[in-house]
């Protein structure tokens, strides 16, 4: 349809499992996937009964000549077309990603200095402010709700994931709260890790969406946090400095 020349070579020896480790290598799909399809080639792929189909559809038949004819047609008014640029994505949720270095105490690890934050957070956060400690669904999961003494609802739901913290990592995802999105998908999630050989700490708040509108989020909650956990790293320091 093209006038273009297509040579064929025909191979007189069954090519179903070369075609199998080729086609999977090139392409990169998984040979559980692409053995039925390489293997209903030897099926002829001809209509027998097309006319039932077409009725049911309400879609007349066209000849293949015609069909390669018009695809082809519209495929060079495409090339032709002036290029458009493509629409720009839409904004998603901005996500907060945080980052402190914080001093290790000679002789702690990540899960002694998550214990120690959950100890020191109802003090340094005063009357006003409340941490709960409670129990999750998953097996040995710890949950840890901040709540303005006010309000009923958490401002912030952690829960530490026990299968995925080590001596070196401790991780809670944020699981809730009046400030969290938690609509907005990811994985949110505050983590403390051993860094520098076990001369330092980080402390990282990664993909978290705000439910604040960000203006307000940088004004308020952001400098919040930072906050905290500038006063933790201070009191850190201390317990490092009197042990």
């Amino acid at each position: 349809a093209l006038g273009r020349r297509v040579r064929v070579l025909t191979l007189p020896v069954d090519t179903v499992n070369l075609s199998l480790l080729w086609v999977s290598a090139i392409t990169g799909a998984p040979q559980a996937l692409v053995r039925p399809l390489v293997e209903s080639l030897g099926h002829d792929m001809i209509v027998t009964d097309g006319g039932s189909l077409q009725a049911l559809a309400g879609v007349p038949g066209r000849p293949l000549a015609d069909a390669i004819a018009v695809a082809w047609a519209d495929h060079q008014a495409a090339a032709a077309a002036p290029a458009r640029p493509p629409p720009p994505p839409a904004p998603g949720p901005r996500r907060v990603c945080s980052v402190q270095r914080l001093p290790l105490p000679p002789g702690a690890d990540a899960r002694a200095v998550a214990d120690a934050y959950l100890r020191w957070l109802p003090r340094f956060l005063g009357a006003l402010f409340a941490v709960e400690l409670g129990g999750g669904e998953a097996r040995g999961a710890e949950v840890c709700r901040f709540r303005f003494r006010p309000l009923r609802r958490p401002l912030l739901e952690l829960t530490r994931a026990p299968d995925r913290s080590s001596t070196d990592r401790q991780l809670f995802f944020v699981t809730g709260g009046l400030l969290a999105d938690t609509a907005a998908g990811g994985s949110p999630r505050l983590e403390f890790r051993v860094a520098l050989g076990g001369a330092a700490l980080i402390a990282a708040v990664l993909d978290f969406a705000p439910r604040l509108p960000w203006p307000l989020y940088r004004l308020t909650q952001g400098p919040f946090h930072l906050l905290v956990m500038r006063a933790f790293g201070r009191h850190l320091g201390a317990q490092g400095a009197a042990g």
